[in-house]
Formats: C-alpha cells, structure tokens, sequence
C-alpha cells in the first residue's frame, strides 16, 4: 500500500519541509485545496468505491494546520513523527489516520473533531 500524507491549511514554505522529509523517508505528499475540504475523506485518500459526497460534514472551516495520513502503519508513523522531531520542524498539532469511520467523513468534520478531542485532553 502506498504511504501518503496530505496537507491542509499550510503554507508553501511550511509544506516544502515536510516535502523533502517525506521525500527521504518515500512518502507521497499532497496539498489539499480548501475548495476539496467538503469532500470525503476517503475519496481524497483515492479509496476505490468511496463517494466524494461525505456522509458527515461540518460547516467549519480549516482554520489551521492538518495532517491525514493514509497507508502508514505503526512503524511507518512512529518513523515519521521521529523524522520531524530529528529535522527540527514545528509538529503540525492535529493529525489524523485515515479509518473506515472517518473515511465517510469530510475534511471539514475531521477537522470539527479533532479540535473536539484536544479540547478534551486540555480539560484532563
């Protein structure tokens, strides 16, 4: 399976680091425009046979910086975080793996619970 990282909400200089990092460790990267932020995740992940229409969207916009990461599994993911903490680059805070719930989700509403969720961990 293929490894690929898309982008939302992040500047050109920005995605240039996390380009040539992902280019050393073989990992696609892709930019997602905000005009596909509306559309399923898994139709932006190219999963065959998932619509680009989401079945759960969120009228929120991507106000800052996310990562979706599709086709990396454990090992392949812990690389990648140990990557960016040796090259030095800002961590992007939210960050999601593609699964079969979120795939149905779009952009937008991933983006709607990830905010959620580290919303709850602060309150811990």
């Amino acid at each position: 399976m293929e490894q690929r990282i898309y982008f939302f909400h992040m500047n050109e200089s920005r995605y240039a680091e996390y380009l040539q990092l992902c280019k050393g460790l073989g990992i696609e990267t892709c930019i997602v425009p905000e005009q596909k932020h509306c559309l399923s995740i898994g139709h932006i992940a190219g999963i065959p046979g998932v619509s680009a229409r989401a079945a759960e969207d969120a009228d929120q916009r991507i106000g800052e910086e996310m990562l979706l990461l599709f086709g990396l599994d454990g090992r392949a993911l812990d690389t990648f975080l140990a990557a960016v903490r040796e090259a030095g680059i800002r961590p992007v805070a939210l960050k999601a793996v593609v699964t079969p719930v979120n795939s149905r989700w779009s952009a937008r509403r991933l983006f709607a619970e990830l905010q959620k969720e580290r919303s709850a961990m602060r309150e811990l």
